[in-house]
């Protein structure tokens, strides 16, 4: 980034050490989307650096200028130096940096030191009309605040439906419609193709998949609000675009080995996906004739987020009539000399799994800590408690083939369990030989603390 100023440190006696950190609202990249592309209104986005002395003087402007417009502007701040992600995709060269959006929208940009005069002649130059935001704080509005939208109510919820024209998408679509119901969302079919597709389609080898895609929306029926939005580019990083863009409640897509979907979430770009991604996912497979429609998996812990785990389980199994069965893992070592149960000798950790078995004790006192977490869930959902022992995704896997489970419902944490097995080649290894739809949980707010 290009700053003149950028290598003095801010000189607090001659009050240029403004403290940014407190004006005004801060964004980052998870909630960048709620407080701005999200947002029903105009919003000044500030980029700024703690090094950068012109990022420091403006400071008092910028709140003086929000106070002026408490009614129709809103401004928050973006520290580049944390969030360099967010820098990068909007192009932020020079700071101080400004980009003004409204209703989502880019309106304009501007760069390098202004005073109050020029920033406020650009801000009118470039909003298309004044939205007026009641009770708004431009400064101290908790981030989980409801967002105005122009009719006064709350934005509608959104769900990210990233579709392609195989019959497998007419599965997609019913299941994307049952939560569109469920949830009260819009839904936002997203069809993407990369640009080696577009080169045969221009060259007349293959039918424009738009088509194939359409004739499947019109063929299926879907109650849900709907939109269509076409993109094209790689396919992870389009999805991820339109996360960051629409701020989904939750991503419904398939996983098949036949689709463009599946050669996205089968492989490297499973990882890209879940990892960079912030939302919730189900990610749905053609089930087996074999499977039991009517039973579900739901591998828990006893950290904070298995309570949410827990409870969304409950509220899917209502919904789709199916019996749960809570899953704990006690993971065992791969080699053990000592047994931690009743005492011996072991050579693998195979024998460790069977003596630990064979103790009636112990997996009693894990079923009745299980049994109470459940308890004070108020789960009311049919459900049965499983414990085991070994490699967590080994076990889980075991589980929903024994069972022919036809959904797995679990949290993608790196403190959990369940995180160790989303994040990693774990997430792999159940994605290609779990053959049952995945429920993906996701709470960032809670990894923090």
């Amino acid at each position: 980034m290009t700053n003149t100023a950028c290598l003095m440190k801010p000189d607090t006696a001659s009050g240029m050490g403004l403290n940014l950190e407190s004006l005004p609202l801060n964004v980052n990249q998870g909630s960048f989307g709620r407080e701005v592309l999200f947002y029903q209104g105009s919003v000044l986005v500030a980029f700024w650096a703690p090094h950068s002395i012109p990022c420091h003087k403006e400071a008092l402007m910028l709140r003086e200028i929000a106070l002026k417009r408490p009614r129709s502007l809103k401004v928050v701040k973006v520290n580049c130096e944390v969030e360099k992600e967010l820098s990068r995709k909007y192009r932020v060269h020079e700071l101080p940096g400004h980009i003004l959006f409204q209703n989502g929208k880019e309106m304009g940009r501007t760069s390098g030191e202004k005073n109050r005069e020029e920033i406020e002649t650009w801000l009118d130059q470039n909003s298309s009309v004044e939205i007026t935001v009641r009770g708004f704080d431009p400064f101290f509005s908790p981030n989980k605040q409801e967002q105005p939208s122009r009719t006064g109510n709350t934005m509608k919820k959104r769900i990210l439906v990233p579709v392609d024209n195989t019959p497998v998408t007419q599965d997609v679509i019913k299941l994307a419609d049952f939560w569109g119901q469920k949830l009260d969302a819009k839904l936002l079919f997203l069809h993407a193709r990369n640009a080696e597709i577009q080169k045969l389609v221009d060259r007349g080898e293959l039918i424009n998949p738009k088509e194939g895609f359409e004739q499947h929306l019109e063929n299926t029926p879907c109650e849900s609000e709907n939109e269509i939005v076409y993109r094209s580019g790689n396919p992870y990083q389009t999805i991820l675009d339109a996360e960051q863009e629409f701020v989904p409640e939750m991503i419904v897509m398939a996983a098949h080995t036949h689709t463009m979907l599946g050669r996205v979430f089968l492989g490297s770009n499973t990882d890209h996906v879940l990892h960079e991604g912030q939302t919730t996912m189900f990610v749905y497979k053609q089930p087996q004739k074999s499977m039991n429609e009517k039973r579900a998996v739901v591998p828990i812990d006893y950290s904070p987020v298995s309570n949410e785990v827990i409870r969304k389980a409950d509220e899917w199994a209502l919904d789709h009539d199916v019996e749960l069965f809570f899953l704990y893992v006690q993971e065992t070592p791969e080699m053990m000399n000592v047994s931690a149960v009743g005492g011996g000798y072991y050579s693998t950790s195979s024998d460790y799994e069977s003596r630990l078995r064979h103790s009636t004790k112990q997996v009693e006192e894990l079923e009745q800590q299980l049994r109470q977490r459940v308890r004070e869930n108020h789960v009311k959902s049919p459900n049965q408690i499983r414990i085991d022992f070994g490699k967590p995704y080994v076990k889980i896997l075991e589980l929903c083939e024994g069972l022919m489970a036809s959904t797995l419902i679990m949290a993608s944490h790196s403190h959990t369990m369940a995180g160790r097995l989303i994040m990693g080649s774990n997430t792999d290894y159940l994605l290609h030989h779990a053959h049952c739809s995945m429920y993906i949980l996701k709470n960032y707010e809670l990894d923090n603390h």
